[in-house]
């Protein structure tokens, strides 16, 4: 904290951070705290469940590029450069970004801080550090390196001077005359005229002397030299050791003698684009299905262009018997394209294009539409298995984008969507965090989000705090919105959750009383559900805390169950049972006094107690009255009440309902399926 000025200390201080800042360059390097010191001034641009207090060097970019986007949102200039400086856990470059953050934030402006270039080496324990620190010391050269470097080039320059002086004396030595006289001094004697070029004498022609330019100094030619004697010496190495394994070879085994002389070159493997693969899959199924494909369709294919482009852009126009067969061959031929696209981001940018593109178009109730769904599944648990990071990293590049414009135009897609999500996804906690981060960016609003997220978290097969509290989060917001389908959303989060860990959902318990009233029937479907799935995963502990509030209700209320139990063979009337009910509800009068823990326990329970007897009674809808009788079978015998009172509905039931209900077995889990039809509605038992 020493190098930051006082008064971004006291303001630091002043925050009420979640961590104390002792070291500057560890505490902040990683961006947490300051997106904490951020989220006090603008707690809606922060979300903190995004930023991991980590130090590896992928979770402090992260955090830093959040931040970037931040900074531009409240007009705080910052760089690349400088927030590099930060992460890269540079002491002063973090002490210039939170500098920089106090002036922005707070409106004040500090003083700058005085400038010394020189480290203290008066502190003798930063005398070697600092030295093996500086970064610019191998670029300040010693007074030695600096004398050889002019002795070097003063050489270089006497030796060019010399060898020019050496040019010019040839020359001017070296006349055509008597270089002519010289080559013809053993014949008989002639006059040579100086215009004469070349020199006839018994059939033998003479040239001039020409005289090649040398453009290199000494240091190069000796360089080449030593170069040349070098590959001379490597080359008679060579030969030698090829002739002792020759030798060798032909001791211990004759027949390999040809073998050690040339190895076969293996084959290499021929990939194809993958617009060949499909190419060639589409105009072979178009050949054979010529005769039942109308002409408009047979049109639509030109010799100039793709037959796959074509296809895919037009694949609504097919029938789904035509695309199902297209899709069954991809599948077949499944390892030649991941082969081609694995080992190009462009081949696999090509086939998310087209996929997707195909996708958009058809309906959920083509065939077509699940057989694509059912390739892409295929294909991303394939590559996941391979290549998981490689994967997905493609996948968020160039095939997210894809997936999130369709999220937000296509509510009815949204579930096979989510589930590829995870297919192209590391099944570990931190790889799903990045993908629901890199999903949010790309989503139009928080509405489509949450909404994903309800279907996402359906295939969390195991409990992560880090991965549970994002998807709670969320399902807090929306269980504020207005919208009932975000509350329905956010109400089958919890749901999931609870499955896995009882205690979050019983913690619950008050915010989902509120929702039991609620008019709209999935929200009081999904509040059903949660209390099944709280019930299953209680632990031996709270099971034995429901029974004895059970006991403590038949205690309090002996004398109105006695008239319950009589008036239980009229529960046609709606205002019988409305009043059965509210009679049930557990009184708080007349407890035995208990430890916090427990205390808190039962007034969990009891709220769990109050959504169950307010959303499942005989005025409630059909459909949720059979879902109710489906889900709390296997969880009513826990509790003497609810099982009673679920015994007083069943008989009450319509003969439909009921028969519905005894002929299912809801012990096993069966398929889910749609009770009604809409983009947003769930799946339930």
């Amino acid at each position: 904290m020493a190098d930051l000025p006082r008064p971004v200390l006291r303001w630091i201080q002043s925050l009420d951070l979640s961590y104390a800042v002792k070291n500057v360059k560890r505490d902040l390097c990683n961006g947490f705290l300051v997106a904490e010191m951020c989220s006090r001034y603008y707690p809606r641009l922060i979300d903190m469940h995004t930023y991991s207090n980590s130090q590896n060097l992928e979770r402090k970019r992260d955090n830093w590029q959040q931040l970037l986007k931040v900074f531009a949102k409240i007009d705080l200039p910052m760089t690349i450069q400088e927030c590099e400086g930060a992460w890269t856990a540079d002491g002063e470059g973090v002490v210039n970004v939170v500098r920089r953050i106090y002036e922005g934030l707070t409106g004040k402006v500090l003083p700058d801080p005085p400038v010394s270039n020189l480290p203290d080496y008066n502190n003798p324990g930063n005398r070697a550090t600092l030295l093996m620190k500086d970064r610019e010391l191998h670029r300040i050269p010693d007074a030695s390196t600096q004398l050889r470097t002019m002795e070097a080039a003063l050489l270089e320059k006497q030796m060019l001077q010399q060898i020019e002086e050496e040019q010019t004396e040839t020359l001017k030595s070296s006349s055509p005359s008597k270089t002519r006289e010289y080559i013809i001094e053993k014949g008989p004697q002639r006059k040579v005229t100086r215009n004469a070029d070349v020199i006839q004498q018994t059939g033998v022609e003479i040239a001039g002397v020409k005289l090649k330019t040398v453009t290199r100094n000494v240091a190069q030619l000796r360089a080449t030299k030593e170069m040349s004697t070098m590959m001379s010496m490597q080359r008679s190495t060579h030969n030698q050791s090829m002739s002792e394994s020759l030798h060798k070879s032909s001791i211990e085994s004759p027949q390999n003698i040809n073998k050690s002389i040339r190895e076969e070159p293996q084959p290499r493997v021929t990939i194809l684009p993958i617009i060949s693969i499909l190419n060639e899959i589409v105009s072979a199924k178009i050949e054979a299905s010529r005769l039942s494909l109308a002409d408009g369709l047979l049109k639509l294919f030109q010799p100039t262009k793709d037959s796959s482009l074509l296809y895919f852009e037009n694949l609504s126009e097919f029938s789904d018997e035509f695309n199902n067969e297209i899709f069954d061959t991809m599948t077949e031929r499944m390892s030649v394209v991941i082969d081609c696209i694995s080992r190009d981001d462009n081949e696999f940018w090509t086939l998310m294009h087209l996929i997707f593109g195909g996708l958009k178009q058809l309906l959920v109730s083509h065939s077509s539409f699940m057989h694509l769904i059912q390739f892409l599944t295929v294909l991303g648990n394939k590559m996941i298995s391979s290549q998981p990071e490689e994967t997905q990293r493609m996948f968020i590049e160039y095939g997210l984008d894809r997936v999130a414009a369709i999220l937000n135009t296509s509510p009815e897609k949204r579930e096979f969507l989510c589930h590829l999500i995870y297919c192209y996804c590391v099944p570990d906690p931190q790889s799903r965090i990045q993908m629901i981060k890199q999903l949010k960016d790309r989503l139009e609003n928080t509405k489509t989000f949450i909404s994903a997220l309800s279907r996402l978290i359906t295939y969390e097969t195991e409990y992560n705090e880090d991965i549970t509290d994002i998807f709670l989060y969320y399902a807090l917001i929306g269980l504020n919105m207005a919208s009932p389908v975000m509350r329905a959303c956010s109400c089958s989060i919890i749901a999931t959750i609870s499955k896995h860990n009882a205690q979050t959902g019983l913690n619950m318990c008050t915010n989902l009383a509120a929702l039991s009233g609620d008019s709209w029937w999935e929200i009081r479907a999904q509040l059903l559900v949660c209390v099944a799935n709280i019930i299953t995963s209680m632990d031996e502990d709270a099971h034995l805390e429901f029974q004895k509030y059970d006991m403590l209700d038949q205690m309090n209320t002996r004398d109105g169950d006695l008239s319950r139990m009589s008036e239980g063979s009229k529960m046609n009337t709606t205002h019988n049972s409305a009043k059965s009910l509210n009679s049930s509800k557990p009184q708080k009068s007349g407890r035995i006094a208990t430890s916090p823990e427990q205390a808190n326990l039962r007034d969990n329970i009891e709220s769990l107690m109050d959504v169950l007897i307010g959303v499942f009674n005989a005025e409630a809808p059909q459909n949720l009255l059979k879902i109710g009788l489906i889900y709390l079978a296997p969880v009513a015998h826990y509790n003497s009440h609810l099982l009673r009172h679920y015994v007083e509905l069943l008989l009450g039931a319509p003969e439909e309902v009921r028969s519905n209900v005894l002929d299912s077995n809801p012990m096993q889990a069966p398929n889910e399926d749609l009770y009604v039809l809409g983009g947003n509605a769930m799946r339930y038992r």
